[in-house]
């Protein structure tokens, strides 16, 4: 959303392995509802359309995670097929 753009995941484009989708939940109430989206930055992990794995923001609406471990739960989803 534009009011929080300061906090805003800037590394999604940098991850590996996935297709990456940046929602502006303030034009798309509906897909805020449907995925629960409760404060953002909200990044989702779906595998098949499945929610497997949800970091969302600190009452500063700001997350405490960074790419890496993102990318480690992404990386868990890939591996996960090979098993």
């Amino acid at each position: 959303a534009g009011w929080n753009q300061s906090n805003q995941f800037n590394d999604l484009e940098k991850l590996k392995e996935c297709d990456v989708y940046r929602v502006d939940i303030g034009s798309y109430i509906d897909l805020q509802s449907k995925n629960n989206i409760k404060a953002i930055p909200t990044v989702v992990i779906y595998n098949n359309g499945v929610e497997v794995k949800r970091f969302e923001p600190n009452v500063m609406f700001s997350l405490e995670v960074g790419k890496k471990e993102i990318q480690a739960s992404v990386d868990s989803v890939v591996l996960s097929k090979f098993q």
